[in-house]
């Protein structure tokens, strides 16, 4: 689960999808990196463009 509750990121607006994900969205990426052989060591930000925001 998301460590951001819906209302903070609607009230911040700091992530710019302007909502908190989704358990289905996240159970994707988890599939994604579980599922493909030929991905292995990666860190996946599911974070709705929030690092984009931070690291600029």
């Amino acid at each position: 689960k998301s460590e951001l509750s819906h209302e903070n990121v609607r009230e911040k607006g700091h992530v710019p999808l302007a909502r908190a994900g989704k358990e289905e969205e996240m159970g994707m990426a988890v599939l994604f990196l579980t599922r493909n052989e030929y991905v292995n060591g990666q860190i996946l930000a599911v974070d709705g463009g929030v690092l984009n925001v931070v690291s600029s």
